[in-house]
């Protein structure tokens, strides 16, 4: 699968979809992100045909992707984000658990493909900026963050944007389970780190007599 080609078949569709509807402000960068993810979905079956793909039937909610298609026996799914770039909103979503992900990859054979609506706001007018889609296990490596102490949660550290000039197209996705394993383990150390030192504190709490607190 030639992972650059398709992507750009990706954007090319998406950016003449938000260039064709009107989009006003939503009340905050979810709103806007279930808002532009509501657009796709209206137009799936429409936009498959133009790709040559087979159209899946759409997701649950708790599925790491929010579309998917078939390719050649492959499933595609396509995680739909938003970016508010204007840096004094919040606009920073979480990918999904690293379990989910390697799941999805491992288990399920799956492509896993970030699309992201750049935007700004202008009044009441949001203005596209650019669409970008990159096939997750093809970003830099420095992009990758995992945070949380639970299974850990997957986050970018910066736009897809700024990614394109160092995405590795020709990363095999056994290729990326190589690297990624090495980021989870390097995080799981952290959090174990921290675990101890959260429990020597509450041992040390104990231990200074907080019994003798008058209420």
């Amino acid at each position: 699968m030639n992972y650059r080609q398709l992507c750009e078949q990706v954007d090319d569709s998406f950016h003449k979809l938000i260039t064709e509807i009107i989009v006003r402000e939503q009340p905050d960068s979810r709103a806007f992100g279930a808002y532009v993810e509501k657009m796709v979905k209206d137009r799936w079956i429409e936009l498959c045909k133009t790709w040559g793909k087979a159209p899946n039937p759409h997701p649950g909610r708790r599925t790491i992707y929010d579309v998917s298609f078939t390719d050649k026996g492959h499933l595609v799914g396509i995680d739909i984000k938003s970016k508010d770039l204007d840096e004094t909103r919040y606009s920073n979503g979480g990918i999904c658990a690293v379990s989910n992900l390697l799941r999805f990859i491992v288990k399920e054979e799956g492509l896993l493909i970030l699309s992201e609506f750049g935007y700004t706001i202008s009044g009441a007018k949001v203005n596209f900026d650019y669409v970008a889609s990159i096939p997750f296990h093809c970003l830099p490596e420095k992009i990758y963050r995992i945070e949380n102490l639970g299974t850990g949660q997957l986050r970018l550290n910066y736009t897809l944007k700024e990614a394109l000039p160092d995405v590795n197209w020709s990363r095999s996705r056994i290729e990326f389970c190589e690297l990624f394993a090495k980021l989870c383990i390097g995080h799981y150390d952290k959090v174990s780190k921290v675990t101890r030192e959260r429990r020597k504190a509450i041992e040390e709490f104990v231990e200074s007599g907080y019994k003798k607190i008058k209420l």
